[in-house]
């Protein structure tokens, strides 16, 4: 090489290496500059940048200068909601993940050769294929793989064939589009995308698992789940436009945790973390008192009650007699015009208040009692009669009262009146204790009848019992004796009739029994006592001896139970509907009650019935009333375990329903068995025992029909339930025990299922 050349060599690298100097110095200059004239404003501090943490930031003159480009904000960081469970332990209500499936198909090429090569490098190849790359048709041959196994996944749910997943893959990885598959519906739970779904789609083998992941665009988010769907929905809550209802509203205190933060600062839309940092505490996890064994059977009845009846709307309650826990609690509205659909939109038990007709009788009686040592000693009116009144003047004056219509005037015991449900008895039992309105009022009050009180779903307003009334006001008199005129919750009138049950101790409904963190247990809580004793244990025995005699006694208006399996004691109720266009009551249309307790002799349970506006009168209240008894105790009894002997072991009784995993192992926990099942399905039929402990037949999977839904014949309802609307289905529920017969699905998605025993 020439000396010239040489020169121009060197010539070359010093130029190169000045630039890379000059090069770095302004580098280092910039760094410099921006470290120490922009610190300030990278770190939220400078006088140009707008802290929006701040309270009155929108005051400031910055906010309002449209050039201002530097902000400081606070990027929240949501917490976990806390769940919610029934008291044994089983979901209610639990967030969840839900997501977008978009995928974003930009990183894959599309050029011939270098679209094959890309593909080839994303997709798992056998090893021992040995092309080079993968053709075109290939690709489409996997995107076609993948687009009938996506269908063949949502199909439960998406109503889309598997062109349309076809066509969606195609476009996203062909064109390098974004494009959206599916969005999830926070309000419908059938269209939510949940973690499952990904690892289903990200473990598909044809594409390279971690490429494919990183190309699904998500939007993730969290939404309230309820997995045994409408069961106790009302009572648990949900969102409804942005607000909570239910337990959910009464308890966001301790479910909706501590949000957490961290500042940015944000110039010129980059984003800048800042050291402040502020980390969630997630909510804490309610347990209620609700039994979901005793929901099912309370709801399915209640439906079945309704929809048999075209009734407007009705609520159940059950509450646990001594601890004041409210096991199940239910309320129907219909929603069309049919009266074939309801559905729980309104806390009629706590919130609505209604006349309470004939189970007023017992406050009546009650009363009654309290002012009388010997109720045996003096017959009273009945059906019919005439009362006296003497007005202030000094006037006698007449009014004829009867039960119904062309009744002739009786005579009979308290007891008797009781019995038959006698309007004009009870009013005349009454009327020969209390001086007038107002001291039977007061003795109203003294036991606790009026009391208003707190529940975890709310205050339950006073009975209004129409204090405003003159002294001398006949028929108010008369007809506050039998629960005319007056309104009150249904779940007042629970509370009392419960204290009866509870040898007089007044307790207030319970909803809630802890609030646990982790497991560190928060708050826990008992019922509130109202009255330590409503009145004289007299009073409270005799008292009891008459809502049995509802039952048992000659005349009694449910005495067609008398004989019934599981003995239960309790008040009748009927009245007439209130037509607010015509300002009167509607003869044909009635509301219809049955609230008592059971067993009688030992109560365990109480609970009311109120079915508004059907035509008949209280024996359907009465009859919903003692299938409830009678499943709720067979519910109890099945908690004993029995066994029976076979010779060769013990097997579960003939014709016995599905058992789940879990209800399995306490099953053989309690009778010490050793478990000896090799498969590990989530139901068990028919199951069997034998001498070593083990389960002598094997054990059989859910299946599905030739339409892909679930099989649920043999199941309970709420395990039906809970698995047909766990893959998208809603259910409709027809008798009472286990499923014997479903239905195809309708064109609302609706599999109806027939009960039985």
């Amino acid at each position: 090489m020439d000396q010239k050349a040489v020169k121009q060599s060197n010539g070359r690298m010093f130029l190169i290496y000045g630039i890379l100097v000059v090069f770095a110095m302004y580098c280092i200059v910039r760094i410099l500059t921006l470290a120490i004239s922009y610190r300030s404003l990278f770190m939220g501090e400078s006088e140009k940048c707008l802290d929006k943490t701040v309270p009155g930031w929108d005051t400031l003159a910055l906010a309002k200068n449209p050039n201002c480009n530097c902000f400081v904000v606070m990027n929240e960081k949501i917490p976990r909601r806390g769940d919610i469970y029934d008291s044994k332990g089983r979901v209610l209500a639990s967030s969840i993940m839900i997501y977008d499936l978009t995928i974003d198909g930009r990183d894959f090429k599309i050029t011939n050769r270098r679209y094959c090569d890309t593909y080839n490098r994303n997709i798992k190849k056998d090893p021992d294929y040995k092309a080079s790359f993968l053709t075109e048709s290939q690709i489409d041959s996997s995107i076609q793989v993948l687009a009938q196994a996506m269908h063949d996944h949502f199909k439960s749910r998406f109503n889309k064939n598997a062109a349309y997943y076809q066509a969606k893959l195609t476009q996203a990885l062909r064109d390098s589009a974004i494009v959206l598959i599916h969005h999830s519906n926070p309000n419908n739970d059938r269209s939510w995308i949940v973690d499952e779904d990904i690892d289903f789609i990200t473990s598909f083998t044809i594409f390279d698992k971690d490429h494919f992941k990183r190309s699904l665009s998500l939007n993730p988010r969290r939404a309230r789940l309820n997995p045994y769907g409408d069961l106790a929905k009302r009572t648990v809550g949900y969102e409804h436009d942005k607000k909570w209802n239910g337990l959910e509203f009464e308890m966001d205190t301790f479910l909706r945790g501590v949000p957490g933060a961290k500042k940015k600062v944000v110039v010129s839309l980059i984003d800048i973390p800042m050291e402040d940092e502020t980390m969630p505490q997630n909510g804490y996890d309610v347990h209620t008192t609700l039994d979901l064994d005793i929901q099912n059977i309370v709801q399915n009845e209640l439906y079945y009650t309704l929809r048999n009846h075209w009734a407007g709307w009705g609520c159940a309650v059950v509450m646990d007699v001594k601890t004041g826990e409210v096991k199940a609690i239910s309320n129907l509205t219909s929603m069309d015009s049919s009266h074939t659909f309801y559905k729980e939109v309104t806390n009629f038990a706590v919130n609505k208040q209604v006349e309470p007709g004939s189970t007023f009788k017992l406050a009546s009686l009650l009363a009654y009692l309290d002012r009388t040592t010997d109720d045996e000693a003096k017959k009273y009116p009945i059906l019919a009669h005439t009362f006296q009144v003497k007005r202030p003047s000094g006037r006698m004056v007449k009014y004829s009262k009867a039960d119904e219509p062309g009744k002739s005037e009786a005579w009979a015991y308290p007891i008797e009146a009781f019995q038959r449900s006698s309007n004009v008895g009870i009013a005349s039992m009454i009327f020969d204790r209390y001086k007038g309105y107002s001291d039977y009022l007061d003795k109203l009050d003294s036991m606790g009848i009026s009391t208003t009180f707190y529940t975890h779903l709310g205050t339950s307003p006073a009975p209004d019992l129409k204090r405003w009334v003159r002294e001398d006001d006949f028929h108010s008199y008369y007809n506050i004796c039998f629960g005319t005129g007056i309104s009150t919750t249904p779940i007042q009138t629970l509370t009392y009739f419960n204290a009866v049950a509870n040898d007089g101790k007044m307790i207030a409904p319970l909803f809630v029994k802890c609030i646990i963190n982790g497991k560190d247990t928060i708050a826990k809580f008992e019922a509130e006592v109202l009255k330590e004793r409503m009145c004289k244990f007299s009073t409270i025995a005799r008292a009891q001896n008459y809502l049995r005699s509802v039952v048992n006694g000659e005349h009694g208006t449910a005495r067609r139970y008398r004989n019934a399996k599981y003995s239960f004691a309790g008040k009748t109720g009927t009245r007439d509907v209130w037509d607010r266009e015509t300002k009167g009551y509607l003869k044909n249309r009635n509301s219809v009650s049955f609230c008592g307790y059971f067993p009688a002799e030992n109560p365990q349970y109480s609970c009311i019935i109120f079915i508004y506006d059907v035509h008949k009168k209280s024996s359907i209240a009465v009859d919903a009333f003692a299938h409830i008894v009678q499943q709720v105790m067979s519910l109890t009894d099945l908690g004993k375990v029995q066994t029976v002997s076979t010779g060769n072991g013990v097997s579960l009784p003939a014709g016995n329903r599905s058992v789940s995993g879990e209800q399995l192992e306490i099953i053989q926990g309690k009778m010490k068995l050793n478990q000896g099942i090799v498969s590990d399905p989530e139901y068990y039929y028919n199951l069997g025992i034998t001498e070593g402990g083990a389960w002598g037949e094997t054990a059989k999977e859910v299946e599905y029909d030739e339409n892909n839904i679930p099989n649920v014949l043999m199941m309970s309802a709420s395990d039906a339930i809970y698995r047909l609307q766990k893959e998208g289905y809603k259910t409709i529920i027809i008798g009472k025990g286990v499923v014997r017969r479903q239905s195809a699905p309708d064109k609302n998605n609706t599999v109806t299922l027939t009960l039985g025993l």
